[in-house]
C-alpha cells in the first residue's frame, strides 16, 4: 500500500551551490530580478593596488575606548580582478582584539580596492554584510550575520542570492543560533518534465528548457554533536531528555513545517527532531501512542523517514526527480518499522521509550548515505491515514522534494545536557578564529 502523503503534491529543495557560467563581473547591491527577466551583465572597473587594509565605513569616529570593528583585505595578486580575495572583519574592545568573520571570494564582482565586507555597531549589536560575487560565477548576493558585542556571540547568518541570467532562480538560507533553526529555499525555473522512461541528463532536450518557476524549501534538521554515551549500539542515555532546544519543530503551522497531507486539528501532536550522524531523535508531544493492529502502518500513527544518498540540485536540467528515493515507516506504538517507497531492502533499526504523559520519544539509525533527508509524522483513524506533518513538501518518490540536515560543526557550537534537556552551548573560539566563516 502506498501512503497517502506521497501522493500529495508538493515541492521541495536541496542545498547545493552550483558554478555557473563565467562572467566577467556581477552587479551587486540590487534586489533579485523578476522571474525571467534578464540582467544586463555589468564590466568590472580596472584594477587598482590593493590597500593592506581598510576600515568598515562608519557614520564618524566612535569615542575612545569604545569598540569598533575594522576590515582588512589580502590577495596573493592584488592587482588581478579575478584573483582570490580574503577579507576578515574584527572586533576591537579596548587591548583585546576578536575575528568576526572571514569571506573568502574567488575573483570579484568589485575593482579590487572596493570593500564589499561592512560591519557596524548599534548598541550592544553588530550587523555584518558581504555583498557581491566571484566573477567566475553568474551567482550574486549578501551575506550577513548578526552579533552581541558582550557577551560576544554569534545570534544569526542568512544568504540570499540569485542568477543574473535566469532571475526566476534564487537562493535563500537562515541560521539562527539562539533558537538553533533555520530554513532553506530554492526558486527554480523548470521546463516540462522529463518522460519517466527516459531518466538522465540526456534524455531530451526539453528538460534544460525554463518555462516556469518552482519553489522548493524545508526546514534543516540540526546533525549536532550530543554529548559522549548520548547515542550508542550499547543503547545510550537518549531516553527521556527534552531535546527541544536542539531540535526543529514541526506542527504544520507557519514557519514550523509543512502539512503534506489532510488538515491538521488543534490537538494533533508535534514533533521535534535531531540527528548526530546517522541516529535521528524525534520527540512527540501530545502523542497518545495507542497500540497498534495487524491491519497495516498506513493507517497507524507512524513517523516516515524519507531518504535520498544525495541531495539533488533542484535547479539543475538533468531531471533530478528521478534520484533514487527510499521510504520507511516506524510506527509509534512499538516502533516497528516497515518498509516503504523505494523497497528498501534493509529495515531501520528504531527504539521507543514512553516518558511524560502523552510524549513518546524515539530513535532511529539512519541509513550511511543520507544526503537527502525528511522526516514526517502521520496520523490515522479507523485505521485510515488522516493528516501528515513534514520537514519538507514531500511529492511521492521525487528527490527534489526531500530536505537535509545542517551539519553543526563542533568547532561552532554543540549540543549538552542541562539537567533532563539538550541545549546548545556555542564553541568558544580563539581571538585569530573566526566566529563566522562565509566560503
Amino acid at each position: 500500500m502506498r501512503p497517502a502523503s506521497a501522493i500529495v503534491r508538493g515541492a521541495l529543495p536541496a542545498a547545493v551551490l552550483l558554478a555557473c557560467v563565467v562572467c566577467s563581473g556581477c552587479s551587486r547591491g540590487s534586489a533579485p530580478p523578476t522571474p525571467h527577466q534578464l540582467e544586463a551583465t555589468t564590466s568590472v572597473p580596472s584594477a587598482r593596488p590593493l590597500s593592506p587594509s581598510a576600515p568598515s565605513a562608519t557614520a564618524a569616529s566612535p569615542p575612545a575606548g569604545a569598540p569598533r570593528v575594522e576590515t582588512t583585505v589580502s590577495s596573493d595578486d592584488p592587482d588581478a580582478e579575478c584573483a582570490a580575495r580574503t577579507y576578515e572583519t574584527w572586533l576591537t574592545k579596548g587591548s583585546t582584539k576578536q575575528l568576526l568573520a572571514t569571506n573568502g571570494i574567488t575573483g570579484g564582482s568589485v575593482a579590487p580596492n572596493d570593500l564589499p565586507a561592512k560591519a557596524q555597531i548599534v548598541g550592544q549589536n553588530i550587523h555584518y554584510v558581504f555583498d557581491g560575487m566571484g566573477c567566475t560565477s553568474s551567482w550574486v548576493g549578501t551575506q550577513t550575520a548578526d552579533f552581541t558585542v558582550s557577551p560576544l556571540a554569534l545570534v544569526s547568518e542568512e544568504l540570499l542570492s540569485w542568477h543574473r541570467m535566469f532571475g526566476c532562480s534564487v537562493r535563500r538560507e537562515d541560521w539562527n543560533w539562539r533558537s538553533f533553526t533555520g530554513s532553506a529555499s530554492w526558486d527554480c525555473e523548470y521546463g516540462p518534465k522529463c518522460p519517466t522512461d527516459q531518466p538522465g541528463p540526456s534524455a531530451t532536450p526539453d528538460c534544460w528548457s525554463r518555462t516556469r518557476c518552482k519553489t522548493h524549501e524545508y526546514l534543516p534538521i540540526p546533525d549536532v554533536t550530543l554529548p559522549d554515551g548520548y547515542a550508542g549500539d550499547a543503547g545510550g542515555d537518549w531516553a527521556c531528555h527534552t531535546i527541544k532546544g536542539c531540535s526543529v519543530v514541526v506542527d504544520g503551522t507557519k514557519g514550523h513545517g509543512f502539512v503534506t497531507f489532510g488538515k491538521r486539528l488543534a490537538g494533533d501532536p508535534a514533533f521535534l527532531a535531531v540527528a548526530s550522524g546517522r541516529w535521528l531523535f524525534v520527540q512527540l508531544d501530545g502523542e497518545q501512542g495507542e497500540a497498534g493492529s495487524d491491519v497495516g502502518w498506513v493507517g497507524e500513527d507512524h513517523l516516515e523517514v524519507w531518504v535520498a544518498e544525495d541531495q539533488p540540485f533542484p535547479c539543475g536540467g538533468e531531471c533530478p526527480e528521478h534520484t533514487p528515493v527510499q521510504q520507511w515507516g516506524v510506527r509509534i506504538s512499538d516502533a516497528r518499522v516497515f518498509p516503504g517507497a523505494g523497497k528498501p531492502q534493509t529495515l531501520l533499526r528504531a527504539e521507543r521509550a514512553a516518558c511524560a504523559p502523552h510524549t513518546i520519544e524515539m530513535r532511529i539509525e539512519l541509513p550511511e548515505k543520507h544526503g537527502a533527508l525528511t522526516v514526517a509524522y502521520s496520523a490515522g483513524t479507523a485505521h485510515k491515514q488522516r493528516m501528515v506533518t513534514a520537514t519538507s513538501p514531500l511529492v511521492y518518490a521525487d528527490a527534489t522534494s526531500l530536505g537535509s540536515v545542517k551539519r553543526i560543526d563542533p568547532k561552532r557550537a554543540v549540543c549538552k545536557l542541562a539537567g533532563a534537556a539538550l541545549v546548545p552551548v556555542m564553541t568558544r573560539v580563539a581571538s585569530d578564529k573566526p566566529l563566522a566563516t562565509f566560503d
